[in-house]
């Protein structure tokens, strides 16, 4: 089954439906605002080439993709597993392991994390 190119008409509709929708605007005015963050390992950058905004969001996407319940192809892993998971990319220096202690000393993912589904896991 072949996939149907649109019309550069029917293009221009599909985003004339979205155009006056600010919230979806707001969205991607801030995805614009850190995609460059996000970007810095497929440049080829390493450890301290890398921003430290974008170490950070590295850990805190892993761990929002690890704990993620909302997935169809995947069940959320527990907070311990989560964590060991971010321990061993931490060792195996895929993650920035100052970044990664702050993360735990902090408590940070504990306020993320929905306590109830993952201290009874």
């Amino acid at each position: 089954m072949r996939l149907q190119q649109k019309s550069r008409k029917d293009k221009w509709q599909d985003f004339s439906a979205y155009k006056n929708d600010t919230a979806l605007l707001d969205e991607l005015e801030n995805y614009l605002a850190i995609a460059p963050l996000s970007n810095a390992v497929h440049l080829g950058l390493k450890g301290d080439e890398i921003c430290i905004e974008s170490r950070i969001l590295t850990i805190a996407d892993i761990f929002e993709a690890l704990t993620a319940s909302d997935r169809p192809y995947k069940e959320a892993k527990s907070l311990s597993q989560s964590i060991a998971i971010l321990d061993n990319m931490r060792k195996a220096k895929h993650i920035d392991n100052d970044l990664f202690e702050l993360f735990l000393s902090s408590g940070v993912y504990l306020d993320y994390a929905d306590i109830n589904q993952y201290l009874s896991s």
